[in-house]
């Protein structure tokens, strides 16, 4: 993960913690057996892919057409010989529904052994990113975050932690 993508990734999850910030913003948490989720999948880009991009429906929309929804975000993932994790955190433009978005994932397979979706779960928030920067796992952006100008990043930065001179 380069400097831009963490600085970034930073301040969304500063942006989420902001009392202010009335987005609404989901954590979602998914284990696979390593194995299985490789035979179905030939990579964990491709796997988001498919999750955000795909022509398969639920309720009526496209995933393509539902990820729009999706302003910014980002997944961070590890993976073992046995256990493959992926982490997403987003947030979005309007309200989303766990129902909704456990069908999406599990239709796009393989269904995972753990499945976690938080809506606003500030306990689950502080739960998986105390170690987002941690060097063992890969993060990705998307949305919002991905396009989003790095000097627009570094006001924003400046503006949650500022340089105070004394």
């Amino acid at each position: 993960m380069n400097k831009k993508n963490t600085e970034r990734i930073r301040v969304l999850l500063e942006n989420l913690k902001e009392a202010e910030n009335n987005k609404p913003f989901a954590i979602v948490v998914l284990e696979y057996d390593s194995n299985e989720f490789f035979d179905k999948n030939y990579s964990i880009s491709k796997w988001f892919q498919k999750l955000s991009n795909s022509k398969s429906a639920t309720s009526g929309l496209t995933n393509r057409e539902w990820f729009k929804n999706i302003d910014s975000g980002f997944y961070k993932y590890s993976v073992t010989t046995d256990t493959t994790q992926i982490v997403l955190a987003f947030s979005s433009i309007n309200p989303i529904t766990e129902l909704d978005l456990n069908v999406r994932i599990n239709k796009i397979g393989p269904k995972p052994k753990e499945l976690t979706i938080g809506i606003q779960d500030w306990e689950l928030y502080n739960l998986y990113f105390t170690t987002l920067f941690d060097i063992k796992t890969g993060t990705e952006t998307f949305g919002k975050l991905k396009t989003m100008d790095y000097y627009e990043v570094e006001i924003l930065q400046e503006l949650i932690e500022p340089d105070w001179d004394f």
